[in-house]
């Protein structure tokens, strides 16, 4: 019961939070370029600094056996990920490399991030920081392969050395360590990260508004790419963390993950390899829209199970 309210609260926060971004785009005052910026310093500043804060605690070895598992389902995910986006998307499929990707990578930096932060608090924070580093990793790897039939060696050091890569390691450093920062620099840490919340939420409702939805809703993949992505994947998720009797934080971290929506990313290789991108957009804009609802529909029906 307690669970279902702290998602209730959850999703009122998330409507008003999406609904400012909306009414703002519509406004005029948080146009594309806005966002474009405002993604950037979410992603590059407010997540890294969310995450690094977490790890401003006192040290605890469950914690660390925590990452660990973590590490172990996001790879679990990702192979199931995989084995779906063959069965649903086969070779012949014009848009095969937008839809096995959309099944696969998730949204974790700035949707799984802040809405991890309000249902779970830092701990559900920091298992999702250590998914965000991991699938940067896999990202410019796998996803790389599948668009372009080869690997970037100089996009793979550019992740390596990404914020979000960065500051999850300086975390667990700190973590580790124990060592005390200044308090004017950890209070700063925490006041930069604490923004990602607010700020990604109104990046979503502003996605949300400049999308035609009623030009995505006449292609039909569409619902059933997002079926896949923000239905099946996290129930599958739950139902795992269930039969292994993880803990909860644990367990709603990698449902939430699991929940989020198609990576941006993946509407930028689109566009990159000459791909449909308009369809990729309407996955990715349709599916950031569901999302808000559908993700704490999973940490609720997760609670019941």
């Amino acid at each position: 019961m307690e669970l279902v309210l702290v998602a209730a609260k959850a999703v009122a926060k998330i409507f008003i939070y999406v609904l400012v971004g909306f009414v703002a785009c519509k406004a005029g005052v948080f146009d594309k370029n806005v966002s474009d910026g405002a993604s950037k310093i979410l992603i590059n500043i407010c997540c890294p600094a969310l995450a690094m804060a977490s790890f401003f605690r006192e040290y605890n070895p469950e914690l660390l056996k925590g990452i660990g598992i973590s590490v172990i389902l996001e790879l679990c995910y990702y192979a199931i990920a995989i084995g779906i986006g063959l069965v649903c998307s086969k070779k012949d499929n014009p848009n095969k490399e937008i839809e096995r990707a959309s099944v696969m990578y998730h949204n974790c930096g700035f949707i799984g991030i802040p809405i991890a932060q309000m249902i779970l608090g830092p701990e559900g924070v920091i298992y999702q920081a250590i998914r965000l580093a991991l699938f940067h990793f896999v990202f410019f790897t796998h996803a790389t392969l599948l668009f372009a039939g080869k690997v970037d060696k100089k996009s793979l050091v550019k992740t390596l050395l990404s914020p979000a890569v960065v500051c999850a390691v300086l975390g667990v450093v700190v973590y580790l360590t124990q060592f005390q920062l200044p308090n004017i620099i950890e209070e700063s840490i925490v006041g930069i990260g604490n923004a990602a919340t607010p700020l990604g939420m109104m990046i979503a409702g502003g996605i949300i508004a400049r999308t035609d939805m009623l030009a995505i809703l006449k292609r039909k993949r569409v619902y059933l790419i997002c079926l896949i992505k923000l239905i099946i994947m996290p129930l599958i998720m739950a139902l795992i963390c269930k039969v292994l009797g993880l803990p909860d934080t644990l367990s709603i971290a990698a449902v939430i993950a699991a929940a989020c929506p198609q990576a941006n990313f993946i509407n930028i290789y689109s566009e990159m390899y000459n791909k449909d991108s308009g369809y990729s957009l309407g996955i990715f804009g349709f599916g950031t829209l569901v999302s808000m609802v559908t993700i704490p529909l999973m940490v609720i029906i997760y609670g019941l199970l």
